[in-house]
């Protein structure tokens, strides 16, 4: 199972927010009875999985926070939807429209991989600490009015390119303590502390797996069951697309169960989210049965980089929700042609 999920991993290594399985025969049976309610989850909803149906919720939260829910049945044997795991990861993360690439620490692409949208090129030369259209340190602010703006674009663009390798490459080296201070506004915020107190409270994550939840939290760190990969991203979201820097930790099940997990960090991002995480199970929905259909199961936690007023937070919530239907609607369907 290690290996088999190292080498879908390694060959799709754009991968994003997705998990494998879990080690019950049921949704109803993976998700303990305070975590159902919390997520609004009825019988109904758990009968409805069973017979195909998408279920998605937007638990209530308050503050900067929105969480989403979405769970959905494949019938597809675990090691097909395994296989497939390249597509999971692509449906999930950003739908048919989202741009992905590798980045490994110590080991910087050739320059000019990276295409920033012409609202964020024009951005740069008007940043100032506390009022920038890119969230960024005080130091890389600064930096940018000693830069030459002749060619905004390809300024900008190898600006981003250099600023991402090396925030991966300190990220590598020293884990969260490598994470920016964002001074895009008035607040400085703290991309360490949202994903610490996202990472604090990963619903029940610690307790299925606490090898691999302390793998997360003490990175870097070694583990025999865990493949690493980190990326940059443009995720459609919101009014301007997103660059985004993320860390992809995926690990198998243990004791070769049917059963798998994927949790996206977010590093980094250029707009809207303080700190972002990601995890999606997926399993087998019996596991003792070796013909037995699958389900992913997604969760995705946004710390916005703002408080949501009542109308943002029904606003956001209700666009997560259409947009996790429609993308747990596809996803079913595409791997079901396979």
């Amino acid at each position: 199972m290690t290996s088999r999920l190292a080498t879908n991993v390694t060959a799709f290594i754009v991968l994003t927010a997705v998990a494998v399985g879990a080690p019950c025969a049921a949704l109803g049976q993976v998700l303990p009875d305070e975590l159902a309610s919390f997520l609004g989850l009825s019988d109904k909803d758990i009968e409805a999985f069973h017979e195909g149906a998408v279920v998605v919720r937007t638990p209530r939260t308050e503050g900067q926070d929105v969480n989403l829910f979405g769970a959905v049945r494949i019938a597809l044997r675990f090691g097909d939807v395994l296989d497939a795991l390249p597509d999971v990861v692509r449906i999930l993360r950003a739908g048919p429209d989202g741009t992905f690439g590798p980045l490994e620490p110590g080991s910087p692409p050739q320059p000019g991989w990276l295409e920033l949208p012409e609202k964020d090129v024009d951005a740069f030369p008007e940043c100032t600490v506390g009022k920038c259209d890119m969230k960024l340190t005080v130091a890389l602010i600064e930096e940018l009015a000693g830069l030459d703006w002749t060619d905004p674009a390809a300024t900008a663009n190898r600006f981003m390119e250099e600023t991402l390798v090396g925030l991966l490459d300190d990220y590598a080296s020293r884990g969260h303590s490598a994470l920016m201070t964002y001074h895009d506004k008035a607040d400085p915020q703290s991309a360490r502390e949202g994903i610490e107190a996202l990472m604090g409270d990963a619903l029940f994550l610690a307790e299925r797996d606490p090898a691999f939840f302390s793998y997360l939290t003490s990175y870097p760190s070694e583990s025999d069951r865990v493949t690493d990969v980190f990326f940059w991203s443009m995720d459609e979201f919101g009014l301007k697309p997103t660059l985004t820097l993320s860390h992809l930790a995926a690990a198998a099940g243990v004791d070769s169960k049917p059963e798998a997990a994927v949790v996206i960090k977010q590093l980094y991002a250029a707009h809207y989210f303080q700190s972002s995480l990601d995890l999606v199970y997926l399993g087998a929905v019996d596991p003792n049965d070796p013909g037995s259909d699958s389900y992913v199961m997604y969760v995705s936690r946004g710390r916005f980089d703002a408080r949501l007023s009542g109308i943002e937070r029904r606003m956001a919530e209700r666009g997560l929700n259409k947009e996790a239907r429609n993308t747990l609607v596809e996803l079913q369907e595409t791997l079901q042609r396979r």
